[in-house]
């Protein structure tokens, strides 16, 4: 099997198309950075997630509020594939899985969007992405969002021990151990239905990226979109902050952004 991390590195640094935008292969800035960063990392502080709320400030309704709104939603949420449906379930929220050291080390530390669970697969990694039209730019895709979570796996796997030292978890849902990811095969790219409507035009070549992913990677990267979801919002205690919510959906189904 090929080396996550030297995969993700093969593609991007190849400034083909579609990997052309800076936010890809930029080594200040674009997922090449993070790379670095994920080859280099080192226990340094210990990493604590901290509080997450519940509201976003009113400016910001993207994916930090579609992310809170799922998290927090009331209703059933069920994941559909071709030979089964089943119930998925948010253990937690906004984790940071980067180092800081002592001396230059980030302010801010990665974190992965969400820690699913369903019955049938356990554990897994979760990214979400949002887009309020279908005119979201190619640099925030469908592609940039696979290998965005693709990299956050590989860093979960190479450190999942020190995670798990950390005790990086709030413990206030479903209970895991970063182990149990780190074994596990795949992630989630979560989006609105919007996000993915560019994303259809190339339906065969992202497919086919992904059939590659788990050839060469061994993980499978599954992508998926919220059926009818609508992001709302409701007033907070906050006078310049809402809580965004999905309304009253009792069920919120999740099916391939590929049909």
């Amino acid at each position: 099997m090929e080396n996550i991390f030297d995969f993700c590195d093969r593609k991007i640094s190849s400034r083909k198309t579609p990997y052309k935008a800076k936010r890809f292969w930029d080594p200040e800035s674009g997922l090449a950075s993070l790379l670095v960063e994920a080859r280099h990392l080192r226990e340094g502080h210990k990493t604590v997630p901290g509080k997450a709320s519940d509201c976003v400030n009113r400016a910001n309704l993207g994916e930090t509020a579609f992310q809170r709104a799922l998290y927090n939603h009331k209703g059933k949420q069920v994941l559909v594939g071709e030979d089964f449906r089943c119930e998925i379930q948010w253990a937690d929220i906004e984790l940071p899985i980067t180092f800081a050291g002592r001396k230059g080390g980030r302010s801010r530390r990665h974190s992965v969007d969400l820690i699913a669970y369903a019955e049938k697969f356990g554990h897994f990694l979760c990214e979400l992405k949002y887009a309020r039209n279908e005119n979201a730019p190619p640099a925030n895709g469908a592609d940039y969002a696979i290998f965005e979570a693709l990299i956050y796996f590989g860093i979960v796997k190479e450190n999942f021990v020190a995670l798990d030292n950390y005790e990086v978890w709030r413990g206030q849902r479903l209970r895991f151990e970063w182990k149990d990811i780190a074994k596990g095969s795949r992630v989630l790219v979560l989006a609105n239905s919007s996000f993915w409507k560019k994303a259809k035009g190339e339906k065969t070549r992202i497919q086919r990226l992904c059939r590659e992913i788990k050839q060469r990677c061994g993980v499978e990267v599954m992508l998926y979109e919220t059926k009818d979801a609508v992001l709302q919002t409701r007033a907070c205690a906050y006078p310049k902050k809402v809580e965004p919510t999905l309304g009253t959906i009792e069920e919120l189904v999740c099916i391939p952004a590929f049909g």
